[in-house]
């Protein structure tokens, strides 16, 4: 497992530091970052549109879910989820709070 993570980065290394200078804004974080860990919970629905559309990630289905207490719009969970990895061009789909 340790080589095909290693030939992944190889493979990706400009795509892979592109997202990661998008997320810092800082080219010497960027350069530091080998893994940069996202949660989208209690982001906003537009927030994580936006994030997605920065990678280059499609939206798939965004499925409501009433919880009490929860922000309208705010973001319940990622679909897939770690430790499955999603690559620029994949789909996302997230679970949003009505209330």
């Amino acid at each position: 497992m340790e080589t095909d993570f290693q030939e992944f980065v190889a493979a990706r290394s400009t795509a892979l530091f592109r997202g990661a200078l998008v997320l810092t804004g800082n080219r010497e974080a960027a350069e530091d970052g080998v893994t940069i860990p996202i949660d989208f919970a209690g982001w906003s629905l537009d927030g994580a549109k936006t994030y997605l559309d920065k990678t280059q990630t499609k939206l798939g289905t965004v499925t409501r879910k009433a919880v009490k207490g929860c922000k309208p719009t705010s973001v319940l969970g990622v679909s897939p989820h770690a430790p499955q990895i999603v690559h620029s061009g994949d789909t996302v789909g997230l679970t949003i709070c009505v209330g």
